[in-house]
């Protein structure tokens, strides 16, 4: 999750800056841990990002947001690979 924070203008970009700068993006799943060690991740995680997504310092990267009845026309952007970052279906 903490990759939101991340924001480049296209993959050759992004690898640019993490060849100069060596920075990594290390993904994970929770699946095959113990159900204890997930709920001490969340909480750690909560307390760590929480306060810094509600002032700022943490912000998602918002690609695009789509009313739900367009979410088929999302599925097809999202699947194009287009899109750079988090793509929003919104409910109301």
């Amino acid at each position: 999750m903490l990759a939101y924070t991340l924001c480049w203008i296209s993959s050759a970009h992004f690898i640019g800056i993490r060849i100069s700068r060596r920075l990594q993006v290390i993904g994970t799943t929770l699946r095959s841990l113990p159900l204890d060690r997930k709920a001490a991740l969340t909480a750690a995680f909560i307390r760590y990002a929480w306060p810094r997504f509600t002032d700022g310092r943490l912000m998602p990267v918002i690609d695009s947001v789509w009313n739900w009845e367009q979410a088929d026309e999302a599925h097809a952007y999202m699947e194009s690979n287009r899109s750079i970052g988090k793509i929003v279906l919104r409910v109301t």
